[in-house]
């Protein structure tokens, strides 16, 4: 009895840190204590065997040791340890414990054989009922999630350990929930949530019915629900950060969010970098395709511009290919200081790349006038500029380019020996390579 004793005090001590880390939203080391607290209490439970005669303490035990196994997920070894309990004498008091958890039980494993229409009847009740009723809305699954905590964080990683063919159903369910849902009449804090369980899951198919839900289709969220600009917000980063994995639809579907009324001009480069994710050789077109939208967004609030867009720029040169820029530079829409309608061109996007200690691209210019491009930090291999066929087109980005060497000249200079020729006038330096 002593060890059986042991066994079980400490499993109880870490079921009490497993509850704290599940309180905390932290289900991942929560489950790890729970693993750890079965294997103890499961120790326990065996060392009464077929010793019939200790009850109700064998049944406890074993009724214990069940429940532990549910809350890591366990259900098979569950069935066991309740069966187990029942193979001896337990007391009417522990049969109607045991008959208690034997339904719970029941109920989460019938949950496992749901198809997709008996799962979209489930997240829509818990879905509709969230906001009243909190985690209760999903019972039979509602043990494993947290009030508490991170509800997101629990639902996902309740997720995580459904079978295969269950998440496969579960997922088909979920997206006929949210095309029958009346997302207008719920609170926004929820959508969100719905919106950063989709991005968990990250399947192709949510893609569709976000870009219709909350974009383009009939009964898209509108201005009914509290916040409906924000929520739309986190919809085109929650399609952005699925489109990597899914370019073909994902790219399709982001455009027509771009030529949708609900689309707005804050998001426009948010939406530059998922299309240059998935079809980075086409970024002048994207830029091309999102230009009004950008200029918009630069008028509208001209500091909040500058910082997204230097984190926009970090990005697009990590997806796009340092070789695939200077093939494109050419294609750029460029106003040069003495060309008027610098608005209705790109060259914040050149700015943004080449600018500064902080932009991520370095231009380089050699002896024989030739200008290439090349990473800032990392290996640097330098690519030249595509010449373009229109000589107009050549002189302006030429110059722009040579102008924005010539006013950084004094930021960084490296010493080659050489004489180089900068915006048309001539410089002897020692081999001068200009890096902005």
């Amino acid at each position: 009895m002593d060890k059986i004793k042991e066994f079980h005090e400490k499993a109880m001590d870490i079921v009490e840190k497993a509850y704290m880390f599940k309180r905390c939203g932290d289900m991942y080391n929560a489950f790890l204590m729970f693993e750890e607290a079965l294997a103890l209490e499961s120790n326990a439970a065996y060392l009464f065997d077929k010793q019939y005669s200790e009850e109700p303490s064998r049944s406890i035990f074993f009724r214990s040791a069940a429940s532990i196994a549910m809350k890591c997920y366990k259900l098979d070894q569950s069935e066991a340890f309740i069966d187990e309990a029942f193979s001896g004498k337990p007391t009417k008091k522990e049969i109607v414990n045991l008959n208690a958890i034997k339904k719970t039980l029941n109920d989460v494993m019938s949950l496992m054989r749901y198809n997709d229409v008996l799962f979209c009847e489930y997240l829509i009740i818990g879905i509709e009922c969230l906001e009243n009723e909190g985690v209760k809305a999903f019972y039979p699954l509602d043990g494993y999630l947290s009030d508490d905590g991170d509800f997101v964080k629990c639902f996902c990683f309740m997720y995580d350990h459904l079978s295969p063919r269950v998440r496969y159903d579960f997922k088909k369910g979920l997206v006929k929930a949210i095309h029958q849902i009346d997302l207008n009449r719920m609170s926004y804090i929820i959508v969100v949530d719905l919106l950063r369980i989709l991005e968990y899951i990250d399947a192709f198919i949510f893609i569709e019915v976000i870009v219709k839900r909350f974009f383009t289709g009939e009964g898209a969220v509108c201005s009914e629900i509290k916040k409906a600009e924000y929520v739309r917000d986190v919809a085109i980063n929650t399609i952005k950060s699925m489109m990597t994995k899914n370019p073909i639809i994902g790219t399709e579907y982001i455009k027509s969010v771009i030529m949708s009324n609900n689309f707005k001009s804050h998001n426009a480069l948010i939406a530059f970098i998922a299309l240059c994710r998935v079809e980075p050789k086409r970024y002048v077109d994207h830029l091309k395709l999102l230009r009004m939208y950008i200029i918009d967004a630069k008028k509208e609030n001209d500091m909040l511009f500058i910082d997204e867009s230097s984190e926009i720029i970090k990005e697009f040169s990590q997806c796009v290919n340092v070789e695939v820029i200077a093939k494109g530079l050419s294609e750029i829409k460029l106003s040069t200081v003495d060309n008027a309608g610098p608005e209705l061109c790109d060259n914040w996007f050149i700015d943004k790349l080449f600018c500064g200690h902080c932009s991520p691209l370095k231009i380089i210019i050699n002896s024989s006038n030739v200008l290439s491009i090349c990473l800032r930090e990392g290996a640097h291999f330098d690519f030249d500029i595509s010449c373009p066929d229109d000589a107009q087109k050549n002189f302006t980005l030429y110059r722009y380019l040579k102008n924005i060497l010539y006013k950084n000249e004094d930021e960084d200079i490296e010493f080659h020996r050489d004489k180089v020729d900068v915006g048309g006038i001539r410089l002897l330096v020692e081999d001068v390579n200009y890096r902005i």
